[in-house]
């Protein structure tokens, strides 16, 4: 039965072979038919160069002809400006785009032939005449001024129909002064990274003056995170010290990037020094460019801090706490508690009594807001510590408020003043030496901080600037004390 079917279907099949055929051949039906556009078009609106720098002569811009359609089709493209496509576009969209002078490009390669399915022509854009146009010192006004282009095809395949804008295209020329980037790591393991760097293929002769480990500080700065503008106590680079590439102060044309790696010898003391490196006078052929990003920049070697393990007691009086635990760990054991009784503590913002703050109890607070709810006060605000003297300071201990909410004070930066005005609800300062930031993260398990300053402070009186919180904007203290070596 099986087998009768099978020659039954043969058979069939031998019949349609030999019969002759009727019908057209209708295999390429519904196949779009080839056609050319331009790659970036205006169906995507304004088409932008690469970033071009004010240092270049010339920028060349491809532009770029695809083929279209099921099969491959020959044809010969060629591009011109198109003004009247550019009044098109700021009529349809209401913009104010203007046309792109003559004199400031030239399509170099105007024509050429489509092979397999692509064509480049090329636009050469006349930087130093184009900058001429502007009249701001970034260039921004530069990006109203646009060239619109116009695709044709001389022979063979058409210039695609199914959407008119796709044989044209509107490019913006996107040009910026040319700068040098430099930029830094932390120090890791005693050893950091300084990279100046170009952010273009260098055809130029660079120079330039960097100085490693200056001690000079001509003005304040933010350069370690602090938010007020301050002074360093700045170290000269130790004895020992290392750096790859030291004596390189120039690029050679093709060569865009710099690394300086800084290995430090290792440090047989806890210690915080801050080291800093300063770029000046980077030219290239002989025209200074700007630099992104700080040309000073600053280093830190990591802060010591200490957590002592100390079990609160809510006794009347917590002073034999104080410093109790230091002996665990060596290199405080040099630490000596600085005189409280002159101390005094104003703050921007306050509600329980500042005086808890150093009466000598961890089981009293001052906090900014508490009473009032959850506010008005807000962060970063300013307080200050009052020795009543001036005396070496060299570490704080800092104290959070017991209970649920010991978590509330997050971090403040450290200050020294060479002068303070703490009269009405807001405190003046002059100079001010930053001197680090004491940050207990979250921890719940953590009642107590020891931090050591950025070197020494001599002063009266330190600033502390609350930046951070775990809980709204809550900050909150039970104790302070001051400590020198």
């Amino acid at each position: 039965m099986n087998i009768i079917k099978f020659k039954n279907i043969a058979l069939f099949a031998a019949t349609l072979a030999i019969m002759p055929s009727c019908e057209e051949n209708h295999i390429n039906d519904n196949l779009y038919e080839p056609a050319v556009y331009l790659v970036d078009n205006m169906t995507n609106g304004i088409c932008s160069t690469d970033k071009i720098y004010d240092i270049q002569d010339q920028y060349e811009y491809p532009v770029y002809a695809y083929c279209s359609g099921f099969n491959e089709g020959d044809a010969d493209v060629s591009i011109s400006a198109n003004p009247g496509i550019l009044d098109y576009y700021n009529t349809t969209t209401e913009s104010q785009y203007k046309l792109l002078p003559d004199d400031c490009y030239k399509i170099t390669t105007a024509s050429s032939k489509i092979s397999n399915r692509k064509a480049k022509m090329i636009v050469n854009f006349d930087i130093k005449k184009i900058i001429v146009l502007s009249n701001v010192e970034d260039y921004s006004d530069l990006s109203e001024y646009v060239l619109p282009i116009a695709l044709k095809s001389d022979a063979g395949t058409p210039v695609s129909t199914k959407d008119t804008l796709l044989g044209f295209t509107i490019v913006s020329p996107i040009i910026e002064k040319a700068s040098a980037i430099i930029s830094s790591t932390s120090i890791v393991d005693n050893q950091f990274k300084v990279t100046l760097k170009l952010p273009f293929e260098n055809a130029w002769k660079a120079e330039y003056d960097i100085d490693f480990g200056s001690v000079e500080m001509n003005e304040a700065a933010t350069g370690l995170g602090n938010s007020l503008p301050a002074f360093y106590n700045l170290s000269e680079l130790p004895q020992g010290t290392t750096i790859e590439n030291e004596d390189v102060r120039t690029m050679e044309p093709g060569t865009s990037e710099v690394t300086y790696t800084v290995t430090l010898p290792t440090q047989t003391t806890p210690a915080v020094q801050i080291y800093k490196v300063v770029l000046n006078n980077f030219k290239l052929d002989g025209v200074e460019i700007p630099v992104d990003g700080d040309k000073i920049q600053y280093f830190m070697t990591s802060n010591m801090t200490y957590s002592p393990t100390v079990d609160r007691e809510n006794t009347a009086n917590d002073n034999a706490y104080f410093g109790k635990g230091l002996s665990n760990y060596a290199a405080w054991k040099s630490f000596t508690l600085v005189d409280r009784s002159k101390l005094n503590f104003v703050s921007e913002s306050a509600n329980n009594p500042v005086s808890s703050a150093f009466d000598g109890q961890t089981s009293t607070f001052w906090d900014n807001n508490w009473g009032g709810g959850y506010g008005p006060s807000t962060i970063p605000f300013n307080a200050v510590l009052d020795l009543g003297y001036v005396t070496d300071v060299d570490a704080i201990e800092v104290w959070r408020r017991p209970g649920t909410y010991v978590t509330d004070t997050k971090a403040f930066e450290v200050y020294a003043a060479d002068q303070v005005d703490a009269n009405g609800e807001t405190i003046q300062y002059g100079k001010l030496s930053y001197l680090g930031l004491v940050d207990f993260g979250n921890s719940n398990n953590v009642n107590r901080l020891m931090y050591q300053m950025i070197n020494n402070a001599k002063t009266q009186y330190l600033i502390l600037r609350f930046v951070q919180a775990n809980r709204t904007n809550c900050i909150s203290v039970a104790e302070f004390n001051l400590w020198h070596r």
